[in-house]
């Protein structure tokens, strides 16, 4: 889309700023808690330092929080969001979006009919995605919360890649074929129906499916090298079934008889 471009920068105090119709607006709100409003072509928006609110309403628009605890919305069209530091609220995201939420304690919510590309970054991030789109959420550094659907209890969830990143992350997936990564840390993954896939690599440290289901799931085992035989190191331990890995790492799959577990719920790489 196109528009006549219009630049406005802010100051240190709190700036209202607002396309016009007709405009592209490339806006800098600086210094202050700045509420910046794009319009309907393709516009650039920083808040700078300071608690923003930005809006980009239509058109691929770039929206840049900066410093501060701020509120994102990405209204319609493709949009890149930076969120930058502090613990920023971010939502819309009514097109095929992609967000870097940045450091501090994030939370981006969701739920639209495209996919979308979402990274927490560092912090203990609150990730949530939409339930008919498949989505791509990384929760990063951090003790993140990843849910894959807005709503748990639909039909028609899409199949979502979920990675926690480093840290002790929560993880839920949907009704579809999800394939789910805790990553480093002691990581409780929940795979909530569908035939998903599990993927454990060497470091990652003790992880614990709740929900795992040896008749459609799958846990990918990589980086342990050729032969490796992941029902010899299967063991019982109270009512969980247990994936001794060796070196500190372990898969629990919670309430699942060791008997249970053949050879056909693991894929090595």
């Amino acid at each position: 889309m196109s528009g006549s471009i219009t630049i406005v920068n802010g100051n240190d105090r709190p700036n209202v700023i607002a396309a016009r119709p007709g405009e592209r607006l490339f806006a800098n709100g600086f210094g202050g808690n700045d509420t910046i409003t794009g319009g309907r072509f393709n516009d650039t928006l920083n808040g700078g330092n300071g608690n923003d609110s930005l809006a980009g309403q239509a058109g691929n628009d770039l929206l840049d929080g900066g410093n501060g605890n701020d509120s994102v919305d990405t209204g319609a069209g493709n949009d890149v969001v930076q969120g930058g530091n502090g613990d920023d609220t971010i939502g819309g995201m009514a097109g095929r979006d992609t967000i870097f939420a940045g450091d501090g304690n994030d939370r981006v919510v969701w739920n639209d009919p495209t996919g979308d590309l979402v990274e927490g970054g560092n912090g203990a991030d609150f990730l949530r995605g939409g339930d008919t789109a498949a989505d791509t959420i990384r929760g990063g550094n951090g003790n993140d919360t990843i849910q894959a659907v807005a709503n748990a209890q639909g039909r028609d969830h899409a199949a979502d890649i979920l990675e926690g990143g480093n840290g002790n992350d929560s993880i839920v997936g949907g009704n579809a074929a999800d394939t789910i990564t805790g990553g480093r840390g002691n990581d409780t993954l929940t795979g909530s129906g569908g035939a998903d896939r599990f993927v454990f690599r060497r470091g990652d440290g003790v992880d614990i499916i709740t929900d795992f289901n040896p008749r459609q799931d799958v846990i990918v085992i990589s980086g342990f090298g050729g032969g490796f035989a992941p029902t010899s190191r299967l063991s019982q331990a109270g009512g969980n079934a247990v994936v001794d890995l060796g070196g500190g790492d372990r898969i629990l799959l919670a309430g699942q008889p060791e008997t249970g577990i053949g050879a056909s719920a693991f894929t090595t790489t």
